[in-house]
């Protein structure tokens, strides 16, 4: 599906697979693996190559959970997302930052590095 990167039909070919995309999200990513784990509110931009990463191997255990993005959510290129995370609305994430398990990102706030920490304005 490489080919439909940044356009119109990319969410739309994601939901027939099993994703919840909402209206208007740009995504110039194709890299979901579990299609039903993956939840991207209304008019948010995954930029190229970010990733809602739902699943890790740990101790050689493969383990799966949802991703969870709000609505106007903005991931910079390279960004990640692990399982059991969850970006609420209108927070912003940095070029490659890492989202680790477990956390919630609060709604309008900004995020970089790796792993997330607050950005210093």
């Amino acid at each position: 599906m490489n080919y439909l990167r940044g356009t119109p039909w990319l969410p739309l070919a994601l939901n027939l697979l099993g994703c919840h995309i909402g209206r208007g999200v740009y995504m110039n990513t194709t890299d979901i693996t579990e299609f039903d784990c993956v939840t991207i509110g209304d008019y948010s931009e995954l930029n190229a190559q970010a990733c809602p990463q739902t699943h890790l191997f740990e101790d050689r255990v493969m383990k799966i959970d949802h991703v969870h993005i709000g609505s106007r959510v903005y991931m910079g290129p390279r960004s990640f997302v692990l399982y059991s995370a969850a970006v609420n609305d209108n927070a912003k994430l940095g070029a490659l930052t890492l989202v680790m398990k477990g956390e919630s990102i609060p709604a309008g706030t900004s995020w970089r590095g790796c792993p997330a920490a607050p950005a210093k304005n």
